[in-house]
């Protein structure tokens, strides 16, 4: 739940961030609600979270319902929110949910699952898409036009078709509601210069001030698989040590970057000169601990102090954990199963587990067999280049 600067805490709420344990918790709390709607709606009824839509005969019944949702909803400490609750004729209805458009959207994407698994050509799909979208963009802003604008998002990535790149920035800019799908396009579609560059200048800009977005847009420059270059890794680094400042938020987005994109010296330096910042954050603090592999000749006996000294205990059991991790031996199966990140296909190597990977490749007090056996598992599991050629640039003797 947003809350402004100004406001207290209130105690309720969600984060309105992308993960999948608000979305789990919002389900399981709105259970009440489905019984009642499928009751009332003989099950006509869709729920997406906080998002409810449910057809009646009159307006009458419709307003019976509402009645009934709000009086259960306040027994949980909510309320509807009637400024964003429509009653709708079936004319009216039609022209605010788009069906025409979702039903195509529906099919097509349903069309391309087996080619698209397949390998195989879809490009008059992606024709038909485009000249599809093209005369969607001539609609009325009305009712869910942004909800099928993100479903073009969505599809546009499967088929790996960049035609949208070009709406980007001034959606980026002037529809929130449509973030969230640009990032797992630009994520899907990977790095170019384009891409990197409508991030950037939004990541820079006043319109990239909450922090879900900070963290998303971090979260795709950190996800991307980039080839290993001077210029393209000092454009990461510059824009880490640039942000930093912003906010809290800021901060620890650049300590993701630099984890990834920095050289050792570089992030030590990062810490060194922004202790101020995150020593007396229990937030931040943890966040650097959870960095501390790329760091840790350098830095773990100055971090274990700082943590010491501040009283950070939460950030002090991270260390510890890592160094458990480090020093188990023999390497276990279940850290092995861990590192290995599944057996499915690796689609993104988390930055954090490959931390984790180069922490225990550089400790020399374990066997060097078990070492190389634990680099030759993991590189068969990872696909990012840099993280391939930081692990196969060190050196077990």
């Amino acid at each position: 739940m947003w809350r402004p600067d100004y406001l207290p805490l209130n105690g309720f709420g969600l984060p309105q961030v992308d993960f999948d344990a608000p979305r789990l918790l919002a389900f399981a709390f709105l259970f009440e609600i489905d019984e009642f709607l499928d009751k009332k709606t003989a099950g006509n009824f869709v729920r997406w979270m906080d998002d409810i839509d449910f057809g009646v005969n009159t307006i009458e019944e419709g307003k019976r319902i509402l009645r009934g949702l709000d009086e259960i909803l306040l027994t949980r400490g909510l309320r509807l929110n009637m400024g964003k609750t429509k009653i709708l004729s079936s004319e009216d209805a039609r022209k605010y949910f788009l069906p025409d458009e979702n039903r195509y959207l529906t099919i097509i994407n349903k069309r391309l699952d087996k080619p698209v698994k397949l390998n195989k050509s879809i490009e008059d799909e992606k024709k038909k898409i485009r000249s599809r979208f093209k005369k969607f963009l001539k609609k009325d802003k009305f009712g869910r036009w942004e909800k099928v604008y993100a479903r073009y998002f969505t599809t546009c990535s499967k088929t790996q078709d960049r035609f949208l790149e070009k709406y980007v920035p001034l959606l980026l800019n002037n529809s929130p509601d449509l973030r969230n799908n640009i990032y797992r396009y630009y994520s899907n579609l990977g790095f170019n210069q384009t891409r990197y560059n409508h991030l950037v200048n939004f990541f820079e800009s006043d319109h990239c001030s909450d922090d879900s977005s900070i963290f998303a847009v971090a979260k795709v420059f950190v996800d991307w698989k980039i080839k290993a270059g001077k210029i393209r890794r000092n454009n990461f680094v510059n824009l880490a040590f640039n942000t930093a400042n912003r906010s809290l938020a800021n901060f620890s987005a650049s300590l993701w970057l630099l984890a990834k994109y920095s050289s050792s010296e570089e992030l030590s330096n990062f810490i060194d000169n922004h202790v101020s910042t995150w020593q007396h954050s229990r937030f931040l603090s943890r966040q650097v601990a959870a960095i501390l592999p790329k760091i840790r000749d350098s830095k773990v006996d100055y971090l274990k102090k700082v943590f010491t000294d501040s009283g950070r205990i939460d950030s002090l059991r991270i260390i510890n954990n890592l160094d458990l991790i480090r020093n188990t031996s023999p390497i276990s199966s279940n850290i092995n199963c861990y590192l290995e990140h599944g057996t499915g296909t690796v689609k993104v190597y988390p930055l954090t587990k490959f931390l984790i990977v180069i922490d225990i490749l550089n400790n020399t007090n374990l066997n060097s067999s078990a070492r190389i056996e634990l680099r030759d598992r993991v590189t068969k599991r990872i696909n990012d280049p840099l993280y391939l050629q930081e692990i196969n640039s060190l050196k077990i003797l």
